[in-house]
């Protein structure tokens, strides 16, 4: 494990008080990466609209009891958050409860399907291929396969629509 681990995180891995490697990472997770990424982008993003964000798994006594739990009952194979799962499973449906982890994204496929689907069209025009950089066909190509929904090309999309606002920001 330690190979994966910066050295910043080394103490949070050598705590003495942990026996297990399960909880060895969780506990690493906790004091850095919830902390220094997840909770900070939850507060950006929550307060970008004036909106108060409170994570309830992450109430101390909350946190100290499931570090208490055995690591046999947080994992059972693949099935992670086992107990967790099992705890709720009478009150959230299993389509649910089983699903993969899904994460918050931008609905960037849809947009360009529908509310971008016009400036879209704008963008890549005349004045994105004088620059010489993306061939026509391939780039158009790109944009009609996914506005027909016959292709999935909505990032390549954004970056170049990116690119080519960047561009005009910076060198038109």
């Amino acid at each position: 494990f330690m190979h994966k681990i910066g050295t910043s995180h080394t103490k949070y891995f050598n705590e003495k008080n942990i026996t297990d490697d399960l909880s060895r990472l969780l506990f690493v997770d906790l004091n850095t990466y919830l902390p220094d990424d997840i909770l900070v982008k939850v507060d950006i993003a929550s307060m970008a609209v004036g909106l108060e964000c409170r994570a309830p798994f992450v109430d101390h006594n909350v946190v100290e009891y499931a570090a208490n739990i055995d690591s046999s009952l947080k994992i059972k194979g693949k099935n992670t958050k086992y107990i967790l799962k099992e705890a709720f499973s009478d009150l959230i449906p299993l389509h649910l409860l089983n699903r993969e982890k899904m994460g918050f994204t931008v609905p960037i496929s849809e947009w360009f399907r529908n509310e971008l689907k016009t400036y879209a069209r704008d963008i890549f025009s005349d004045r994105f291929f004088s620059r010489g950089i993306f061939e026509r066909e391939a780039t158009l190509s790109l944009l009609e396969s996914h506005l027909a929904g016959k292709a999935e090309n909505a990032y390549r999309l954004w970056n170049l629509m990116c690119l080519e606002l960047w561009f005009r920001k910076f060198f038109d």
